[in-house]
């Protein structure tokens, strides 16, 4: 994985109305690692310490790349999709911004320790108002991750996800319409963090025993009054949102792709006890196969890597 490792950046940003000597230079470091099995890349930015983007990058299976991007102020947009060119190690993309404007975006592999990027922002009259480049340098790792202050504007609902943060064992039972006599048991371990100044929750899920895994983010969005969840799928490299409802009196959260084929359930039996069942359907509505289990929060240093 080319991007997998610690990287320095030096960003200059020019804005085509001024003067080429008002163009202004930014140095930080970024992050990056394989999530879910390997099927997606991770990369953590910090812009010094009270901005943080976390970006998620993973193949689809036509060969294009869907692109998530968080960042600290709590917008969450994505997917983008983008052209990779593997045989000139380049990938473009456009994304549409919440305010209205585009970015268009560049991106150059020069060789494993080198990269390049340029960015043009164009405001709704298609007028390029910015163009950012970018140059990546890898270090030595591991890049100091600090800790993004909490945000204070952040929905009051992520309370409820707060409940998420800690280390836990799942004990599953997966059970396969085509055979209902033969549900399948399996354990993973799971470390849940607040991230972004408290804006998001994610999750890294390690299957035991061969070690491969799943990611999956949770936020509340205030505009749509509803949590989200997005499910990076490590045995298949998919990409799952679901929309979720809070029943405070069952002190539930339930789950629903836009499709309706996927569905979620999770009950906070107390602090450290939570059931859980998942079910995928076919078109006709009846369910092709049922994950249901309970999950246990380690005691502090139990949990083992």
């Amino acid at each position: 994985m080319y991007l997998g490792g610690a990287w320095k950046c030096e960003t200059e940003i020019v804005t085509p109305r001024l003067p080429p000597e008002q163009s202004r230079s930014v140095g930080y470091a970024a992050a990056f690692e394989p999530v879910a099995g390997g099927w997606f890349c991770r990369g953590r930015t910090h812009f010094g310490p009270s901005r943080e983007v976390l970006t998620l990058y993973g193949h689809d299976h036509k060969g294009n790349v869907l692109r998530y991007r968080l960042t600290s102020d709590g917008v969450a947009a994505g997917p983008a999709i983008g052209v990779l060119d593997a045989s000139r190690n380049s990938l473009s993309w456009i994304e549409r911004l919440p305010d209205g404007t585009t970015s268009f975006h560049q991106f150059e592999i020069a060789g494993r320790d080198s990269v390049k990027s340029r960015l043009f922002i164009q405001n709704a009259k298609n007028e390029i108002v910015s163009e950012v480049r970018m140059t990546f340098t890898r270090i030595p790792g591991p890049v100091s991750v600090p800790a993004s202050p909490t945000d204070p504007n952040r929905p009051v609902e992520m309370r409820v996800l707060d409940r998420l943060v800690g280390e836990w064992g799942n004990e599953i039972t997966i059970t396969d319409s085509a055979a209902p006599d033969r549900p399948k048991a399996e354990t993973t371990r799971v470390k849940a963090a607040s991230v972004l100044g408290g804006r998001f929750v994610e999750s890294i899920v390690t299957f035991e025993p061969d070690g491969h895994g799943d990611y999956l983010l949770a936020w509340f969005d205030p505009a749509a009054k509803l949590y989200r969840q997005w499910f990076f799928n490590g045995t298949d490299g998919n990409v799952t949102e679901l929309t979720g409802t809070w029943d405070e009196a069952a002190n539930a959260l339930t789950w629903t792709s836009p499709d309706g084929r996927m569905e979620g359930r999770w009950v906070f039996k107390c602090d450290d006890v939570r059931e859980f069942r998942h079910v995928t359907k076919a078109a006709d509505g009846k369910v092709v196969n049922e994950t249901a289990g309970v999950a246990r929060r380690y005691d502090k240093g139990e949990f083992k890597e």
